[in-house]
């Protein structure tokens, strides 16, 4: 199932999602303008996140997000790790 989410954050920053999902999250596309250094991190994250279960909570999204930002000294200009893992949760359509 195809899901997807388009948000303006309060900073301004607008940010879609678009999510593919079974049991498990297959795919994931985060666009928008917001920034990523270095800039194949946004891709990076959202492989991250595929395989995660259909009902997993925005923390575990926020924790691996944070974890992979943290060791690959990623840096995100106009957009929260947990900004985006409550969006996540938003498109898959849970809590």
């Amino acid at each position: 199932m195809q899901h997807s989410l388009t948000r303006k954050l309060p900073n301004g920053k607008l940010v879609r999602l678009f999510v593919e999902v079974q049991d498990t999250i297959t795919s994931l596309t985060i666009t928008g303008d917001f920034f990523a250094h270095p800039e194949e991190s946004i891709e990076q994250m959202e492989k991250v996140l595929l395989g995660l279960p259909k009902t997993v909570p925005a923390s575990d999204i926020q924790q691996k997000l944070d974890a992979y930002a943290a060791e690959n000294k990623v840096i995100l200009v106009g957009l929260t790790t947990e900004a985006l893992a409550g969006m996540i949760v938003e498109a898959l359509g849970h809590d």
